[in-house]
């Protein structure tokens, strides 16, 4: 179907084969590393609440779909910009035994069985870092209304509904009259909203960030060694349909609370929106970095930080060869290369003894 694109596409086909082709022996054989972040795939709400094909040739996941859907995939990918690994669990992972690899926990269903809301929060208890947002957690799975979490948290949700988010940047933007300042502001700096909001109760909770009208926004409940921190709107389809630079840290926050640091970290290009995302494969054959540069420009310096499970001999790029590296704090090794405007592959190989 994009055939008439075909001299145009062909050969920038031609050049990413080429590149897979020289770092083939990291790329085939690698697996991503183990994450400590995991998001739930919602089932039980599906049953209730699917709204049908709208169109077959959809690829947007955050598009003509129900809002919880778009909303666990517009946090996906705004976590995937700060290449931070994420697993999706489904809801018989929600056990003590399914819930101790990780340390964060996003769940956006509004639908999920009694005993397992019951496992998330004991979950909290032990230490674990849950993110809750707009209608999270507010019915069983036979769609009738459930108290269970808002008993055992404390965090009482008031006046949402299920919307079907149609077009995510076409949503309303929640802004205040003020063109200067037209966000509500909170501890980590301006939020955005679009779509919806609703009202939350907590005992015991720290108010994070207002609406702009005064009333709780953001909300951090502390529970036994753990913490949830609640949004009473969908921030993840705010951060993406605003496409909101500023919230950024509001995103990273429950990583920073939970103790989390990505494998990977590169230079933040400011005040964009496009970044260079760096997935990393690990086998025993080495590491291997993919750069894909979001922004379409070159850059004359980039810097990236990695932190591997051994210790670095050579560091390559497919495109411009060896790569010298310097070893830094926490067995993490750094460099610096300029990028492509497209993408790059760095094969990173390990000492042998």
């Amino acid at each position: 179907c994009y055939s008439f694109k075909a001299d145009k596409l062909l050969p920038r086909m031609s050049r990413a084969h080429h590149m897979i082709g020289k770092a083939e022996d990291v790329l085939w054989p690698g697996k991503r590393p183990t994450s400590e972040v995991a998001m739930l795939f919602p089932m039980s709400p599906q049953v209730w609440d699917q709204p049908g094909i709208f169109d077959a040739t959809n690829t947007l996941v955050y598009f003509k779909t129900m809002s919880y859907m778009g909303e666990i995939y517009s946090q996906f990918f705004s976590l995937l910009r700060r290449n931070v690994p994420v697993d999706f669990v489904e809801e018989l992972d929600l056990t003590p035994k399914g819930l101790k690899p990780y340390k964060v926990l996003y769940v956006t269903s509004p639908n999920v069985p009694r005993e397992h809301q019951e496992n998330v929060v004991e979950w909290v208890r032990k230490g674990g870092t849950l993110v809750t947002c707009y209608g999270s957690m507010t019915a069983d799975r036979y769609n009738e209304p459930s108290d269970v979490f808002s008993k055992l948290s404390g965090i009482r949700q008031k006046e949402f509904k299920r919307p079907i988010a149609y077009k995510v940047f076409s949503l309303k933007r929640l802004k205040g009259p003020d063109p200067k300042n037209p966000w509500p502001k909170g501890e980590h700096g301006e939020f955005c909203m679009i779509g919806y909001k609703a009202g939350v109760d907590a005992d015991g909770a720290k108010v994070l960030g207002r609406f702009l009208d005064g009333s709780p926004a953001i909300v951090r409940k502390d529970l036994g060694r753990g913490r949830i921190l609640h949004y009473a709107f969908f921030p993840g389809m705010s951060h993406w349909g605003n496409q909101f630079t500023r919230m950024t840290d509001w995103i990273t926050l429950p990583m920073e609370l939970a103790g989390v640091e990505p494998p990977i970290t590169v230079d933040e290009i400011s005040n964009s929106w496009p970044q260079v995302e760096a997935p990393l494969l690990l086998s025993d054959s080495g590491a291997a970095i993919t750069l894909l540069n979001r922004t379409g420009k070159p850059r004359d310096k980039f810097r990236i930080t990695a932190r591997l499970p051994f210790e670095t001999a050579s560091v390559e790029s497919v495109g411009m060869g060896k790569v010298p590296f310097e070893k830094t704090a926490g067995g993490r090794i750094s460099f610096t290369l300029p990028l492509d405007a497209n993408a790059d592959v760095l094969k990173i190989k390990p000492k042998r003894r």
